[in-house]
Formats: C-alpha cells, sequence, structure tokens
C-alpha cells in the first residue's frame, strides 16, 4: 500500500504540474489464469480474488517507489521515474516486477492457484502531466514509450518478462538476461531486439565505467594517499579511526574507495561492505545488514534457511560463546525472525529504547570481534540514504573506533539533513583518527587527460573535444557518460580496444542533449526542491546558462517577493546556481552546463516556446534604452519562440552584425534560421530580400558560390514579383551580386553581362548613386584584370575611383585602390602600384577592416 510519505513525497515531486518531459521505464504487467478460476467461484469471490491480486501488484509498485499509472483489467500500467525522478529507474523497474513474482507465487500457494503475470518495459522520453487528489490521482504518461511497453507485454508468454534494448544496457551489470530474437511490433517499422529477465546477479557488475576500458585515477591523488594513511595506520599500528569522503554524485567517491582496495589487496585487512539504498530507507538498519550479508558472501536469493544457518557458523566462529547473548538482536538486523521463543522475548518485551542499545552493543561487539582476527576496513556507501537507525548506530561506533583496529570508510553525497553532519562533528572526538576527504571538480587539463585515458588513443578534433569538456565541466562520472552516449549514438567506434571517431554530429554536441544516466542523477536532486525553487530553475535554464534576477523577476512575474528570495536562496545554497564572480549582485550561473540543460529538457515544447516568448519580451521591455546590446540575445529566445515576426526582426539585425564583423559561422546561423522563418511569418518585402541577401553574401565569403546565387536570385525574383515596391538601387545592387559569383567561378561572360544589366537599372532612376556605380564600374575593371585586359580595367578602375574618391565609401575606396594596385604592378609600374596598395592599407587600417588589411 502506498504510504502517506510517498504520497507526501509525490506531491512535492510536481504531481500536480501541467505536463513535463522525462526520462523514464514503464511496466506493463497483466496476470493470466482466471478464466478456469472463474467459472468455478462466485462473481463477488472472483472480484475481491482479483483485488487482492491486483494490490499485491500495485505494493511491489510502491515498494521501489514507482507510481501506479493505472489498472488495466488483470493488470497494471506504472511509471519509474516520474513523478519522482530515479537515477535508476530501469533498475527499479525490474526489481518491482521481480517482485511481484515472488508475491505472486506466495498468493497462489495461499489460493492453491496457479496464476501467472507477464511484462513489459521500456525506458525512453514520454511527456507526463496531470492532478492529484489525496489517492486518486489522475497523472499520466504518453509517448511511443508507452506504447512500445505496452506491445512488450504483448508479446510476453505467461511467465516471462520482456524488456527493450535500453532497459537491457542500463541494468545487465545486475540481472541476468535472455536475449530473444527481434519481434516485429505493430507501429514501428524495423524488428525490435528483446530480452527476456532471467534473475538479479549473484553479484552486482559494475555499473558504471565503460565496457572494456579502466582508466587511470586521475587528480585524486591527494585524496587517495589521505585515504591509503589511514590503512596504513591501521595495517602497521593498529590504529582504527574514520574516514568520511564526501561529494556531490559523479565526483569520483567510489572510484578512490576501489582504488584503496586494490593497494592493500595483499594487506592482511578484512574488508567488509555495506550498501545504503534508496529504496531501502524504511529499512531500519539497512546498511548494516547489507554488511552483515556480504561478510557471509550471501547471494541475492539466499533462503532464510540459508541466511540463518551460515550466519550461525560464522557468528559463532567470531564471538565465540558470547554469540547465544547477540543472536538474537544480530538475526533481527539481518532481517531474519525469530526462531525460538526466548529470541522472540529478548525482542518484544524491551523498550523501544532498551532494543537500540542492545542492537548498538551487538553490532559493536560483532565488529570489534572480527578486528581481533585481523584488522577490519568497514566501507559503508551511499550513507546520504541511510536511515537514521543507521546513523545513530554509526555514530554509537566511534568510542570503539578509538580502542579497535576498525577502520569504517563513510561515502557519501552532501546532504540537508542534521544527522549526517552531525556525525561529522562528532568525529573530532577521533583528533588525527578522522579525516574528511570532499571531492572537488577536476581542472580541465585534468579532465583533457581523463578522456584521453577513456579514448585509449584516438584524437579528436579539437573543437569537439573542448565541447566534451566544458560539458563534462569537470565531473568524471558526466565526461564518462558523454563518452559513453557518443558510443551508443555512433560518433565514436570500437576497433579493439581503441575508440575512434566516426564521425562529428551536425550541430555539435550539444545537439545529442543530456545523457540518460545524468538525467535521473541531475532530476532527483531537482525533484527534491520546493515547486517554487523547481519553477525559478526551469525559466532559469531557459534564459540561459547565466542570468540575472531582474530579468528572472520580470519573465515569472512573482506574487510574493519573499518567496521568490527564498527560491534563489534555495537553488543558490543546494548547489545548483552560483553566484557569478565579479559581477554586479543578482547575477546568477548554473554550475553545471548538464544540470541547465536536464531541467529545461522537462519543459514541454509548447512551454518552452511561450517562456522563450516572455523572455524576448522581458528584455526588450526592461532594457529598451540599451536593445542593440541584446540583438544576438533576443534573436536566439524569439527563434525558439512562438512569436516568428520578432524572432525574424532581430536574425536579421544578429545576422547583418556578424557579417560586419566577419564572424561568417555566426551570420550563416542567423540568416539560415530567417530564410527558414519566411515561410513561417509575413515578411516584408524588405526582410524577404535582406535574408536571402544576407545569406546570399555570407556564402560568397566562404566560397560557396552556386548556392550564393540561388539566395540572390530567390531575393531577385521576389523583387521583380512586386515590380510597383521596386527601388532601382535594390535591384541593382542584387545583379551585381549575382554577377559576382560568377567572377569567382570564372564566367566572365555571365559577369559582365550581369554588371551591364545592373548599370542599365541604375540608369532608369535620376538619382546618382555614385557609390552603387563606382561599384559596378569597379567590378568590371577586375574582370578586364583578371582576363589580362590591363588598360580597360585601369580605365574602369579610374572611374570608378573618380565617383567615390572624395566621399566617406572608404571600403569601397580601399578596395579600388587596391586593385590599382594590381593593374600597375602587372604593368611594371612599382611606384604607382606602391602608392596606391599603401592608400589601401591606410584606409582599411583608418576604418578598422583587419580581415580586408590582412588580404590586401
Amino acid at each position: 500500500m502506498m504510504g502517506s510519505n510517498l504520497m507526501a513525497r509525490f506531491q512535492a515531486a510536481g504531481l500536480e504540474a501541467a505536463g513535463q518531459r522525462r526520462n523514464v521505464t514503464v511496466l506493463f504487467v497483466d496476470l493470466s489464469g482466471y478464466t478456469h478460476i472463474a467459472s468455478h467461484l462466485d462473481s463477488e469471490e472472483v472480484y475481491y480474488l482479483v483485488q487482492e491480486y491486483l494490490k499485491t501488484l500495485a505494493d511491489c509498485v510502491y515498494q521501489y517507489e514507482g507510481f501506479v499509472d493505472k489498472f488495466l483489467g488483470d493488470g497494471l500500467m506504472a511509471l519509474f521515474g516520474a513523478p519522482l525522478a530515479q537515477e535508476t529507474h530501469a533498475e527499479m523497474a525490474l526489481r518491482s516486477v521481480l517482485e511481484m513474482q515472488k508475491a505472486i507465487a506466495t498468493l497462489n500457494k495461499k489460493h492453491n492457484l496457479n496464476i501467472e503475470l507477464h511484462a513489459g518495459l521500456h525506458s525512453g522520453t514520454v511527456i507526463v502531466g496531470g492532478i492529484g487528489s489525496d489517492m486518486l490521482m489522475d497523472y499520466t504518461a504518453i509517448g511511443n514509450t508507452v506504447n512500445l511497453a505496452s506491445r512488450l507485454e504483448d508479446a510476453a508468454p505467461p511467465g516471462d518478462i520482456l524488456v527493450s534494448e535500453s532497459v537491457y544496457q542500463q541494468t545487465k551489470a545486475l540481472f541476468r538476461f535472455l536475449r530473444k530474437a527481434p519481434i516485429q511490433v505493430k507501429g514501428i517499422d524495423e524488428p525490435v531486439q528483446v530480452y527476456k529477465v532471467i534473475g538479479e546477479r549473484a553479484r552486482r557488475g559494475l555499473v558504471r565505467g565503460l565496457e572494456g576500458i579502466t582508466p587511470r585515477m586521475v587528480g585524486r591523488q591527494k585524496e587517495l594517499q589521505t585515504l591509503l594513511e589511514a590503512t596504513r595506520q591501521l595495517h602497521e599500528h593498529q590504529r582504527g579511526g574514520l574516514v568520511i569522503i564526501r561529494a556531490d554524485g559523479g565526483m569520483g567517491k567510489s572510484r578512490l574507495v576501489r582504488e584503496a582496495k586494490a593497494h592493500i589487496e595483499n594487506q592482511p585487512i578484512r574488508i567488509i561492505e555495506g550498501f545504503s539504498l534508496t529504496y531501502r530507507r524504511s529499512v531500519a538498519y539497512w546498511v548494516f545488514r547489507d554488511a552483515l550479508r556480504n561478510f557471509i558472501k550471501a547471494p541475492q536469493n539466499a533462503s532464510e534457511e540459508w541466511l540463518r544457518t551460515t550466519f550461525r557458523k560464522h557468528g559463532q566462529e567470531v564471538l565465540g560463546p558470547r554469540y547465544k547473548e547477540h543472536r538474537a538482536y544480530l538475526e533481527y538486523v539481518l532481517g531474519l525472525p525469530p526462531e525460538t521463543q526466548n529470541d522472540k522475548d529478548r525482542l518484544t518485551q524491551l523498550e523501544a529504547e532498551q532494543l537500540r542499545q542492545r542492537i548498538y552493543i551487538a553490532l559493536r561487539d560483532f565488529f570489534i570481534f572480527i578486528a581481533r582476527q585481523r584488522p577490519l576496513l568497514l566501507i559503508l556507501e551511499d550513507l546520504h540514504w541511510a536511515d537514521e537507525t543507521s546513523l545513530g548506530l554509526l555514530g554509537y561506533l566511534l568510542n570503539a573506533l578509538r580502542e579497535s583496529p576498525i577502520l569504517i570508510v563513510g561515502v557519501t553525497r552532501p546532504t540537508h539533513g542534521r544527522q549526517l553532519q552531525d556525525l561529522i562533528d562528532r568525529a573530532q572526538i577521533l583528533k588525527e583518527r578522522f579525516a574528511l576527504i570532499e571531492l572537488t571538480q577536476l581542472t580541465y587539463q585534468q579532465s583533457a587527460t581523463l578522456l584521453s585515458e577513456l579514448l585509449n588513443a584516438e584524437e579528436l578534433p579539437e573543437d569537439f573535444r573542448r565541447q566534451i569538456l566544458e560539458r563534462a565541466d569537470g565531473i568524471p562520472f558526466y565526461l564518462e557518460e558523454i563518452v559513453r552516449m557518443l558510443l551508443d549514438r555512433g560518433v565514436l567506434k570500437r576497433v579493439g580496444n581503441y575508440l575512434k571517431v566516426d564521425h562529428i554530429p551536425e550541430g555539435g554536441l550539444a545537439q545529442l542533449g543530456v545523457p540518460d544516466s545524468l538525467q535521473g542523477l541531475i532530476l532527483t536532486r531537482f525533484d527534491k526542491l520546493p515547486p517554487l525553487a523547481r519553477r525559478v530553475l526551469q525559466i532559469a535554464s531557459a534564459i540561459g546558462r547565466q542570468f540575472n534576477a531582474e530579468l528572472l523577476r520580470e519573465v515569472l512575474r512573482p506574487s510574493d517577493e519573499t518567496a521568490f528570495a527564498e527560491a534563489l536562496h534555495t537553488i543558490t545554497t543546494r548547489e545548483f546556481v552560483t553566484n557569478v564572480p565579479e559581477a554586479p549582485p543578482g547575477e546568477y550561473a548554473f554550475r553545471h552546463e548538464l544540470v541547465s540543460d536536464a531541467i529545461y529538457g522537462t519543459i514541454l515544447r509548447r512551454e518552452r516556446a511561450r517562456l522563450h516568448g516572455k523572455i524576448g519580451a522581458a528584455i526588450e521591455k526592461l532594457y529598451a534604452d540599451r536593445i542593440s546590446e541584446y540583438i544576438e540575445l533576443l534573436a536566439r529566445h524569439y527563434a525558439w519562440s512562438d512569436r516568428p515576426d520578432r524572432a525574424l526582426h532581430y536574425l536579421l539585425l544578429a545576422g547583418q552584425r556578424a557579417l560586419h564583423n566577419y564572424a561568417n559561422e555566426q551570420a550563416h546561423a542567423h540568416f539560415s534560421q530567417a530564410v527558414a522563418l519566411l515561410e513561417k511569418c509575413k515578411p516584408t518585402l524588405r526582410q524577404y530580400v535582406q535574408a536571402h541577401t544576407g545569406m546570399g553574401d555570407v556564402l560568397v565569403f566562404t566560397g560557396q558560390y552556386d548556392e550564393a546565387r540561388t539566395h540572390y536570385q530567390h531575393a531577385l525574383q521576389y523583387l521583380q514579383s512586386q515590380p510597383e515596391a521596386v527601388r532601382p538601387l535594390v535591384l541593382s545592387i542584387l545583379q551585381r551580386k549575382v554577377a559576382t559569383t560568377y567572377e569567382r567561378q570564372g564566367a566572365y561572360e555571365q559577369a559582365l553581362s550581369l554588371l551591364q544589366q545592373a548599370e542599365h537599372t541604375l540608369n532608369t532612376t535620376s538619382e546618382l548613386r555614385p557609390v552603387e556605380r563606382a561599384q559596378i564600374l569597379e567590378d568590371v575593371g577586375w574582370i578586364y584584370f583578371r582576363r589580362g585586359d590591363l588598360d580597360n580595367a585601369e580605365n574602369h578602375l579610374l572611374r570608378a575611383l573618380e565617383l567615390v574618391q572624395n566621399s566617406t565609401a572608404y571600403g569601397v575606396v580601399a578596395s579600388i585602390y587596391n586593385r590599382l594596385g594590381g593593374v600597375y604592378f602587372q604593368k611594371d609600374d612599382l611606384e604607382k602600384a606602391l602608392t596606391y596598395v599603401t592608400n589601401s592599407l591606410e584606409l582599411r587600417e583608418k576604418i578598422g577592416d583587419l580581415v580586408a588589411l590582412a588580404r590586401s
């Protein structure tokens, strides 16, 4: 049954949300075998029987923090990863359905029935949303992920659990599978690879890491030495102690522990490990139960009888005669029911505080006696998920660490509860026997070294390498998962023990999104925030990696300014964002780009468009007096909004500015978007011509003359289709630009013909337009120069110069000077050549035209 605590967590995670995109695992399960029963029982009996079985299925879902989306006849649909984000949603879903199999077997035995379940699971992106009201929830998921999970359940025979490739890849280190032949699924063209679940592995495989690649540990040498010094004191001087390793997820805490274990594997130190689990937080002393199970090397599916027999054997070896005194309490921690009435009385006739003390003493003595045989290293992983009884016991053991050769290594993420911090504060009594190791981000160079280790030889293109390192932001797990994603997407290929680049994705690394494994890690933290803090982060992620409170406030329009300030404080103290150093107050930045991207990814596309429109409008309002500073930002936001008219306006401005600054890549991006928008809005004649002309200008700069000519001709045709609005100057400029594309390709006759048309067009107006006439003459002169007709070239260039020599069209004048220099150089008039080239250089320097200056 769903407890009130889980319901509260569902509500706090946003069960009322209007809609979000989430990466989840969807489970469909169905029961079969009722037909025969229905013919032998009364309808009411069948009804209550079905209810009992379905309730059992639902309880198994809630046990692993899943959400029952709906009941479907003799089965149900459940979500893992929404509304509560889970780092390991695929694992939780599989554990849930395996638990269902056990529970159904128990019910079958109780009722003497043979009901079987069959199930399908698939992981992927869904749209989730709905409302919550007590225990009745109108909250659901839609999308292809849901459809495929349903189809897999349909394809599974009674008794089988089928999973997709995505579930298999996420859980293959934890469970055993049988690869099945691909199946044809309705609605999907290609056959779908499926796997049958066999059961849980006896020993966990390595969940993190790249198969076949074990990089050296990078950037943690100082921390490793601290940990190894503690183990040296344990081994050589029988000195116990406590080491707490604290860092955010993905920083390399477990890798540090593995490295230390490898260093001491030949030393006479007994190592016992216990793991806290998020879905076992409600089980008292779980991390110590896990440690006891690992001490006796219990397989995951060990029976109660095996556990009791094996533990008693080892317990008697450790404690000797004192085992009988502690047996009831140790077996209680191990999860075994009391076997004798005497043991039962020991557990039930004590007050809660007395029972707690007896358990503490029993485990303390157990570890002390183990350490008398040989020094004990007790590793307790993921203490941020530990229950309060486990943390209380850990605090109780501190005194024993001063007297016995027991070294406890606790691994945790930063927490906002007091109990773990209180433990760290109390550990100061151990003085030099206590160490707090806090892992920080790797430096850029350390990250680069780790990337080289992961790639195992092959060099990436420098720009793509930089993108990977910047997105990983010094977090080893992020870097590892980005490389894994590149492998999965085919960007990298395995060649023996090496990874080689297959292709670079168009649009760069950001286009590939956030690796699925990191989404769960990030969104689990995100879902623990209050609703307003989550909303603030979503809006901030839409604004960008860096944002300010003023703009955020204008977009959000908070009704309670105090609550808004508290939300900003919360997301800062929880280390989602940080204050920007040396910036005015109110300037913030996301600590990690992938965090920003993962949060942004939760927003529905329609809501994203609305948000970007609001952000654009807010920028226009707040910074109206200096709007030119925000043109590129406005172009970006409106391009992603539902306001194509505003997007076109700013994209054209941004493209023209980039073109002026010779920022060809940015100009290409802006004008490409502008051209694409022409079909989505009602552009003015001017905007249509500017978009295609700008695109053509960029393509000329990059040597793509055929493509440039196509865009110029689009603009020409549009102009000519509306003769009443045509200005001769604009038409002439376009004709000259088309001529340039022919000239660059050596098609001089076509170029001259178009230049003559351009000159004729200008002659249809009474306006002088000396600059445009000069450019036509200059281009004609240049064609004559390219053809070796130096006299005609000189004549046309001098006529062009005469038109603009005393004007402010310095760029045109400089170009004419430069070309005249070329003419006179070919005529061996070196004095004139030097004069004109010098004049050209001086003018270009005067106007700051560094690119043309470099070409001159």
